[in-house]
């Protein structure tokens, strides 16, 4: 028999001598910060929209720290999987933020031209 089903949980043992990885910490940390998010954006849109653009290096420094240590883990190349985390994560930031020629302040909807 299997000590462990597909997805590494231990058919036999006690909860308690599961182990906690970095991974599953940083991820429990991304989901409640997730759920903070979500009550925020029902509260107010533009704080929302500043919430999740301060949230964003969070979220990036989390992806990039986790799979570093998996490339690391692996023997692959840990300077190509951060450079592949450091675009994709900097073109979400340059996507979502606020325009700074056009006259709108932080997506409000009002123009500062008269």
């Amino acid at each position: 028999m299997f000590e462990d089903d597909p997805i590494g949980f231990p058919r036999r043992g006690r909860f308690s001598e599961m182990k906690v990885g970095l991974e599953e910490v940083a991820f429990l940390g991304l989901v409640v910060l997730s759920v903070i998010g979500e009550f925020v954006a029902n509260y107010s849109p533009i704080i929302s929209f500043w919430y999740w653009l301060t949230m964003m290096p969070v979220f990036a420094a989390t992806a990039i720290l986790t799979e570093w240590s998996r490339a690391r883990a692996a023997g692959q190349s840990a300077m190509k999987v951060i450079w592949i985390q450091v675009v994709h994560w900097g073109g979400a930031v340059i996507g979502c933020s606020p325009p700074t020629r056009s006259g709108m302040w932080a997506g409000s909807g009002t123009s500062t031209r008269a």
